[in-house]
Order: structure tokens, then sequence, then C-alpha cells
């Protein structure tokens, strides 16, 4: 038995994901194909906190985002958010989004920058 949602397999006798609460199937459909192919990154970041934060912001705002490097279960080789062996931690949007989550960010920045001023 699978999930159709999570793709994760069960032993007989269940009949809804635990974790998806879906109706299990015998047989699972194709893997679905890449929604984006064409993705921009708008953001190199220094640390995982601020690469969620960033992910947070845009996907309220409708745009998906996708992380490359995302090595949280890495156990070694982390040094503030940058994996030696990896590299840094990008957020990915679809091309025809970058320049509105570009934007995004780059107001995030200013509201910052004018917090630090007025403090």
């Amino acid at each position: 038995m699978f999930c159709p949602k999570c793709r994760s397999e069960f032993e007989p006798g269940y009949t809804e994901c635990a974790r998806c609460e879906a109706e299990l199937v015998d047989e699972l459909p194709p893997p679905p194909k890449p929604e984006y192919n064409d993705l921009a990154t708008v953001l190199v970041a220094p640390n995982e906190t601020i690469l969620m934060l960033a992910k947070s912001r845009l996907e309220a705002e409708g745009i998906p985002c996708f992380t490359t490097n995302n090595v949280q279960d890495l156990v070694s080789g982390r040094i503030a958010g940058y994996c030696l062996a990896m590299g840094p931690q990008e957020l990915q949007v679809p091309a025809e989004d970058a320049e509105r989550a570009t934007a995004i960010l780059e107001s995030i920045s200013d509201e910052e920058a004018e917090e630090e001023k007025q403090d």
C-alpha cells in the first residue's frame, strides 16, 4: 500500500496515511514532473535562518521557493550555514517571479536598515 501524496509505503492492512491522512492505493502513480525548470537564484544566504525567513516571506506573497544545498541532515562540515562540502545555500524562484521576489527581499532589507537607524 502506498500514499499517493507523500509516496510512503505501508504494510498491508493500513488504509490511510498517518502523515497526510490520504487514502492509500495499491500502486503509486508515476512521479510528478518538475513544475519549474527555469529557476533564478534570488538569495545566497549566509545562514539557514535567513534563508528560511526569506523563503517564508516570499511564500506568503504567493511566490513558490526552492532551496539548494539544504543539508540540515548533514552532521558535519557546516560553518554558520555554509556547508564546506556543498557550498552556500541558495533560494530560487521560478524565473518569471525573480524580479518581484528580488524587490520583496530588497524591501525587507530596506525595512531593517530603517529600523536600525531609529534605534
